[in-house]
């Protein structure tokens, strides 16, 4: 009896179902509509650069972006934009070129914020950076100019860098190798999880490293500011490994690393 019962429930919803989806043609094809793959539109412009030690922004909503220096006084931008087809045609990427400076930006002709757009730029080495971008990660490789690099929701990575860096990414990690570190440069890194800086081993700066969660090493020699404690136990030993002020070499740059959640590690490039 109770499989008839089930049997006819069954049929009784196929049958409502089916009447649905008659009076209802769109139906199934704002089903498939939303299980459809989006869309990815190509993007290139290339850029003939005239100051070599210029600066090039590029202002993102959310995807990725790397950049990669070169020897050619070129700028080359290559994006993706992914998204339905029926609003690709609303985010929109412009360049804007003065005598010193390249600014790339991500709009969207509404008030919806742009689809995600994947950068992909090679530009003069010597050139500096200023990228700024909501969601997504960020790798710079062999770029010397000065960089000053933000991302809200991602992680960023430097290879090869050599002059001032200022990296921000406070819910993700940074990772900056320094292929060397000029005397006047300065350091500023301000991340959510870890933190790893690779220099080289004869580098001198003045260090200031800080951790709420997790603790600071260094493969490099460092002299320590003086401190004073009131007595050497497990919670004190704790709360210096996680502030260390002191001196790499002579101590001419300046390092300022600030890690909210995660360890902060000093590396040596060629260990």
């Amino acid at each position: 009896m109770k499989k008839w019962i089930f049997v006819l429930l069954f049929c009784g919803s196929m049958l409502s179902f089916s009447q649905q989806a008659k009076t209802a043609p769109g139906f199934f094809k704002s089903v498939a509509s939303y299980f459809k793959p989006d869309e990815r539109k190509p993007y290139k412009e290339t850029v003939t650069i005239t100051k070599t030690t210029g600066t090039v922004s590029l202002r993102n909503h959310t995807g990725s972006i790397t950049v990669i220096g070169s020897d050619e006084p070129m700028l080359t931008i290559e994006a993706i934009i992914k998204g339905p087809a029926e609003k690709i045609a609303d985010t929109k990427i412009s360049t804007k070129k003065t005598h010193a400076e390249v600014t790339i930006e991500t709009s969207s002709k509404t008030t919806e914020p742009p689809l995600a757009v994947s950068y992909t730029v090679t530009l003069p080495k010597t050139m500096s950076l200023v990228i700024e971008q909501n969601k997504g990660d960020i790798v710079i490789d062999t770029v010397i100019g000065i960089l000053t690099l933000e991302t809200d929701e991602g992680s960023i990575t430097v290879a090869q860098g050599a002059e001032s860096i200022t990296a921000r990414a406070p819910n993700g990690t940074v990772t900056v190798d320094l292929e060397k570190l000029l005397p006047q440069a300065s350091v500023f890194i301000d991340a959510g999880g870890k933190i790893s800086l690779a220099l080289q081993p004869q580098a001198s700066a003045r260090l200031s490293a800080h951790t709420n969660h997790g603790f600071i090493s260094s493969q490099l020699p460092l002299t320590l500011d003086p401190i004073t404690i009131s007595s050497l136990d497990k919670e004190t030993w704790n709360t210096l490994r996680r502030g260390v002020d002191g001196i790499l070499g002579t101590g001419e740059a300046a390092l300022v690393l600030n890690s909210a959640n995660g360890p902060i590690a000093i590396l040596d490039r060629t260990a």
